[in-house]
Order: structure tokens, then sequence, then C-alpha cells
């Protein structure tokens, strides 16, 4: 069963604020995930170039650890 609402000044209110850093309502207008993870198309994005240069980025496996980095981040959409 799915419980109304807190209120502001419940004590369910002042848990989840203390519990989560943010405010019950913080996302109240929030439609979708506008924020970017890292995929194998854009990784340029996300990681150093220096990091790179070293990296051959067409093998198998480097493609499987840029999805194990976008399975493991998670955007405040997604936190929340």
């Amino acid at each position: 069963m799915e419980n109304p609402t807190p209120r502001r000044g419940q004590a369910e209110y002042d848990l989840f604020k203390e519990l989560t850093g943010d405010d019950w309502f913080a996302d109240a207008r929030y439609q979708f995930d506008t924020e970017n993870k890292i995929t194998e198309f854009e990784y340029e994005k996300f990681l150093n170039p220096a990091l790179l240069a070293n990296v051959d980025t067409s093998t198998p496996r480097f493609k499987e650890f840029v999805r194990i980095l976008n399975f493991t981040s998670k955007t405040w959409y997604e936190r929340h």
C-alpha cells in the first residue's frame, strides 16, 4: 500500500531529507533524464584524451569496460 506523500514538518519528510540530502519534491517537475552517460559511441566526452592515447578503443574488452562504466554510473535522476 502506498502511503500519502509526506508534507513539510512531518517526521517522514525530515527523514527523507536526512537520508538522501534532497527535498522530497526536488524532482517533481523532472519528466525525463536529460543527463548523458558514457557510451561506446561518446566515450571521448567522458574519458581523458591522454588516457585514451595508449588504449586500443576498438577492442571488445574496451567496449565492455565502457558498458560497465555506463551501468555503474548513475545520473541525478537515477539516484533519486
